[in-house]
């Protein structure tokens, strides 16, 4: 059982780049994306549910968190069309978050992203992004979410500077136990 995460994982990898050879926002986007989407909280749920949790299993979970996140932005940039001041926010957050990882690897010589109640809601937001375009004004939607991934990020690299190890399931910078 333990394995199983970690396959969904690696399938959630080997998935996402088909999203860049189909229709943004057409029925076979939908289809992978919510393949991807559903396999995230599957292979969560999974560990959660039979205490299998395993540093490898951590560490690609949030690689194939990465890679769907980055071809998402890719694939739906030019449907987004931001403003210069969305492409700046957005390369802000990217910094704060390629210096937590920078820290994640210098510090405590490991990969990962802190799994807090913040970045799982900027997960969320971002998995539910694309339907948003159809019940939302866009800006209102990219807004909230540039709004919501600053806090997240901003909190997990406080977590960084003032953990001494590597703490994957923190929940919250207030709350000390990843439990």
């Amino acid at each position: 059982m333990r394995s199983i995460p970690n396959y969904l994982s690696i399938f959630r990898i080997v998935l996402s780049p088909f999203l860049l050879l189909v229709e943004p926002l057409g029925g076979l986007f939908f289809t992978l994306y919510f393949t991807c989407f559903v396999s995230d909280g599957l292979d969560g749920y999974i560990v959660r549910k039979t205490d299998t949790e395993s540093p490898f299993g951590a560490k690609i979970d949030s690689m194939a968190d990465m890679i769907t996140f980055i071809i998402l932005m890719y694939v739906l940039y030019g449907i987004i069309n931001p403003t210069t001041l969305i492409i700046y926010w957005v390369i802000m957050i990217a910094f704060i978050r390629a210096t937590s990882l920078i820290i994640v690897v210098v510090k405590y010589k490991t990969f990962g992203i802190v799994h807090s109640y913040g970045n799982k809601l900027t997960g969320l937001s971002l998995a539910l992004f694309p339907i948003s375009f159809f019940f939302l004004p866009l800006d209102l939607v990219v807004i909230s979410i540039c709004i919501l991934a600053s806090f997240s990020a901003v909190e997990e690299l406080l977590i960084h500077l003032t953990s001494h190890h590597f703490q994957a399931n923190r929940r919250s910078l207030f709350i000390s136990s990843g439990h």
